[in-house]
This record gives structure tokens, C-alpha cells and sequence, in this order.
């Protein structure tokens, strides 16, 4: 939610800047500009990534107006397993089992399939490994974006002067240059707020998400190894608190319902 209101912040903040260079701000606000940048950006996404790029975009931005994910509320729901199951996960169990964390559901599924320790340890690895190269190509593909609109910025600009200075010599030339120009140097500002203001931003948030999915990912699989081992519900905790700040491990207390 925060993320949605840095947004809205930022779109004001700009806006009260422009209303302190001009008292006509419509000047600011040009179709074609807008279209010359939103519009190749996208087709731009489509051609170098196909049509599912642009669903990967969204989804992607979803992820970034997540909300933080809090170690301290699975590593209580860990804890709360090991105390209900001692150990002894089946297929009963997990029928009535309800889970937010799909891997730690996943993880379950495995010790309730008879896989070792061993066993449970590389499968999960090896997911984490698998998701840790997913987050990176998604990373790669929101900077490639991110270097599209101010392109379109100065395409559009460049088709602004063109048409500008196709009018020298006309007998209007001098009081069409001023506003011609204005409209051209709006291309510019829109590919720079595109890229710095919006996707910018935006892909820091989203390699902030996948770092914590990766810590919880992590979380998981030492607790499904601790599940497994049938250690028990205390030395379980010690544990996984080690995945907690300095901070949430002197005032973490463990919760029935999974919530600190």
C-alpha cells in the first residue's frame, strides 16, 4: 500500500513543481507526447518480448505494491506445527492444513511423502536455486524496460524539432517556435518520468521483494529440515530465530495462530 501512495506522493510532488514554473500547465499535458513514449514502450515490450510481456509487466508491479512479508509470522507457524505434530506429519494432517506459504505447504507434502531429510534438503534447494534464477531474469527484463521510454522520449522530441524548424521562414515562424518547442521538450520529460519515476522505483521494489521471498524460502527449508529431524518444538524455535533481525529476536514470542 505504501508503495501506491510513494506513487501518488511523487505525482504531486512533480505536479506542485510544474505549477511553480508556470501558470499554464497545460502545456505540460501534450496526446502526442504521450503517446510517442507509453505507446512505443509498450509495443516495444511486445516486439522484444512478446505479447506476454506485457502480462508480466503487471504482474510484476503487483508484486511491487505487495506487502512485506513478515519472518516473524512464519516462523511462528513453523513452531506451531512442530508443537502440533511433534515430528509426525501424514496426509491427515495436511488434508485440513492451511497454509499462506506455498513452499512450506510443499515441504510438508514431502515429509508426508517418506523423502529423507537428505532428500527433502536438495529437492527444496534446488527450488530456491530454480526461483533465485526466475527473480534474476525478471530483473533483467524491468531494467530493459526501464531503458526504453527515454528513447521515445527523445524520438518524440527529435519529431517535434523536425516539424519545428520545417516551419522557418514561414511568415508565422517566429510565434509558432515557442510553443512547437515546448511540445517537443515534452516527449523528453515524459520518458524521463516513465523510466526514473515509475520503473525506477519500481524495480528496486520488486528485487526488494525477491530478496525477502528468497529469506523466507530459506526459513522454510531449515524448518521443514527441523520438522523432519523431529527436533523439538523449542530447539525448533532457537533456530529460526536466527533468520530474525537482531531486534524481532529479543521481542519474539511465539503465537499460537502463527502471528507475532
Amino acid at each position: 500500500m505504501f508503495v501506491i501512495v510513494g506513487y501518488i506522493l511523487a505525482v504531486i510532488n512533480l505536479l506542485i513543481v510544474i505549477a511553480m514554473t508556470t501558470d499554464t500547465l497545460k502545456i505540460y499535458f501534450d496526446f502526442h507526447a504521450f503517446l510517442c513514449v507509453g505507446g512505443g514502450t509498450l509495443l516495444s515490450v511486445v516486439i522484444g518480448f512478446k505479447p506476454s510481456g506485457i502480462k508480466r509487466l503487471t504482474t510484476l508491479y503487483k508484486i511491487a505494491t505487495k506487502k512485506d512479508e513478515d519472518p516473524r509470522a512464519l516462523v511462528s507457524e513453523i513452531v506451531r506445527v512442530a508443537k502440533e505434530t511433534r515430528g509426525e506429519v501424514n496426509q491427515k494432517f495436511l488434508a485440513n492444513y492451511r497454509s499462506q506459504h506455498f513452499f512450506f505447504k510443499d515441504g510438508l507434502q514431502l515429509i508426508a511423502d517418506g523423502f529423507s531429510e537428505d532428500q527433502i534438503v536438495a529437492i527444496m534447494n534446488e527450488r530456491i536455486q530454480t526461483a533465485e534464477m526466475r527473480y534474476k531474469e525478471d530483473e533483467k527484463f524491468m531494467k530493459s524496460v526501464a531503458k526504453i521510454p527515454p528513447s521515445f522520449g527523445l524520438m518524440g522530441t527529435t519529431i517535434g524539432l523536425i516539424a519545428l524548424f520545417a516551419q522557418v521562414g514561414t511568415s508565422d515562424a517566429m510565434r509558432k517556435i515557442g510553443p512547437a518547442m515546448a511540445v517537443a521538450m515534452t516527449a523528453t520529460l515524459y520518458g524521463l518520468v516513465f523510466a526514473f519515476a515509475l520503473l525506477n522505483p519500481m524495480i528496486d521494489r520488486v528485487i526488494e521483494m525477491n530478496a525477502q521471498n528468497i529469506k523466507m524460502r530459506e526459513i522454510i527449508l531449515k524448518g521443514v529440515a527441523q520438522l523432519k529431524a523431529k527436533n523439538s518444538p523449542i530447539y525448533v524455535e532457537e533456530v529460526l530465530k536466527s533468520y530474525l533481525s537482531f531486534a524481532s529476536q529479543k521481542t519474539f514470542s511465539f503465537k499460537p495462530g502463527g502471528q507475532k
